[in-house]
């Protein structure tokens, strides 16, 4: 009889390194889930993506881009573990533009901070 720890390093052997073994793999899980959680147009302007071992998880990011009426970029992000599959972040972030001027008072304002 094996114990849940045997089985498991087992599965973990036989499927090479993990449910989501390859790049390509995960590259085709974030663009299901992103196509499913936000709009086709904002997954489409994230193209094309770039996919990244990260030892024990892959991080799938889109191009930054920007969107009608946004005041910033928004950005892509998706994190899968290799081991199980499991969905650590999946997310579009708006990275605000702050323009020149504005930029100017908030540092002055931040150095004036105690």
């Amino acid at each position: 009889m094996t114990t849940n720890e045997e089985t498991s390093l087992f599965l973990h052997h036989i499927l090479k390194g993990g449910v989501v073994n390859t790049g390509d793999l995960a590259l085709s899980i974030a663009r299901l889930l992103l196509n499913q959680h936000y709009r086709a147009e904002d997954v489409q302007h994230s193209e094309p993506f770039a996919v990244a071992d990260k030892g024990d998880e892959w991080r799938i990011e889109g191009m930054p881009y920007l969107s009608d009426g946004d005041e910033g970029k928004r950005k892509a992000l998706v994190r899968i573990a290799k081991r199980d599959g499991r969905i650590i972040d999946l997310v579009i972030h708006l990275e605000m533009i702050v323009p020149p001027e504005a930029q100017k008072i908030i540092d002055a304002a931040m150095r004036k901070k105690p």
